[in-house]
């Protein structure tokens, strides 16, 4: 009860943004709080007020590490990384956070504001005028403790009404469900729009390949069309398709972002996995596959298993080596009983890194040897 009663009355500290006194008093404490989300959420955006990117960064990732989805330390994090003019990286975090929660107020401004444009320079200017602050996680809301009952009462009454007009759509289609096995609908790829009049192309741009406008958008189409169609694999070969041409950098900016929606499979999709890709054509290009998952099987050799990570190369191919592909490099980050020679069918993420790539692990399942087919 101590632990909790101090690490509350920390959290008042924090409410009164007396955040230096915060860092002071809990900094000593990193072993008795080790396995709090309190303890290092409150440090990690204690340091971001304080100007700490360095424990900010450290203290919100563990804090991630005890709760991958905590809000507080998602937006947090999302800021030091555009402290750091780290977009790209702030931008993944805020999609995540609004694949979740749609109406989070933090994560939708920083979209917007992105969405305008957000150089260096611009960057500088928020940084340094403190307008960054924005982008924080909101400061928890502290009633006054004189408000009169009837205004509570009438506070109340208005924000019920405004919830009601906001969220009449969930609460019909929670009223009236979809039949069973009917895929939900994804609202966040529905949203993301092209402006009419934005920029396609770019015809002064050295690129792979060159496309028209009408082509720009008919391939963008595609793209939402397979997210719709919960087709994720072919969604994200047509955005790497634009991404890779003389596409406008607006269009990129959107293709990056509706990439960013991309589900990762779940186990069942063993079964009935769609889009999957041969080894052959991804190694020829691997830029083309970037981000897409790749269902293969095959043996496992030159395993490495390390602190935080296993590697090793997967000899794609039959159980018995009558056929073999070719050889494609796995990375893990999470533990997996695993020997050389044992036939796997894994479930990977292509991560492109200029002519080469490797397969992050999804999932993976040993098989039993196959009989070998009778001559």
């Amino acid at each position: 009860m101590a632990k909790q009663k101090s690490l509350q009355d920390i959290n008042k500290l924090f409410r009164r943004k007396k955040y230096a006194e915060v860092v002071r008093l809990l900094e000593p404490e990193i072993y008795r709080f080790r396995d709090s989300l309190l303890y290092y959420r409150l440090l990690g955006l204690s340091c971001l007020h304080l100007q700490d990117g360095g424990g900010a960064f450290s203290y919100l990732n563990r804090a991630l590490q005890i709760k991958d989805d905590d809000v507080d330390s998602l937006l947090g994090l999302a800021a030091v990384h555009l402290k750091k003019r780290n977009v790209d990286e702030a931008l993944k975090i805020w999609l995540r956070i609004v694949e979740h929660d749609h109406a989070n107020p933090t994560a939708n401004r920083a979209l917007n504001r992105v969405r305008k444009g957000m150089s260096e320079d611009e960057i500088s200017r928020l940084v340094d005028s403190g307008k960054i602050r924005k982008f924080f996680p909101a400061a928890p809301f502290r009633l006054p403790p004189a408000v009169p009952l009837i205004i509570l009462i009438l506070a109340g009454i208005a924000v019920g009404g405004v919830f009601l007009v906001k969220e009449w759509p969930v609460l019909l289609t929670a009223l009236n469900p979809q039949p069973a096995g009917t895929p939900a609908p994804r609202a966040e790829i529905a949203a993301v729009e092209l402006s009419p009049n934005a920029l396609r192309t770019d015809f002064k741009a050295k690129a792979r390949f060159t496309f028209s406008d009408a082509e720009v958008d008919r391939i963008w189409k595609a793209a939402k069309d397979y997210f719709m169609a919960y087709r994720d694999n072919a969604a994200v070969f047509e955005l790497n398709r634009l991404l890779a041409s003389n596409a406008s950098l607006y269009i990129k900016e959107n293709a990056r972002r509706l990439k960013g929606f991309a589900r990762t499979p779940e186990f069942k999709d063993f079964v009935d996995f769609r889009d999957n890709h041969p080894l052959a054509a991804v190694a020829k290009d691997p830029g083309l596959y970037d981000g897409c998952y790749v269902l293969w099987r095959g043996a496992v050799a030159n395993l490495f298993i390390g602190k935080e990570q296993i590697k090793f190369q997967f000899l794609v191919g039959s159980y018995d080596n009558r056929t073999f592909e070719g050889a494609a490099p796995v990375v893990l980050d999470f533990g997996e009983k695993l020997e050389n020679n044992y036939y796997l069918e894994l479930l990977g993420k292509v991560t492109a890194n200029g002519d080469t790539f490797y397969l992050k692990g999804a999932l993976l399942r040993r098989l039993a040897a196959e009989p070998v087919e009778s001559k």
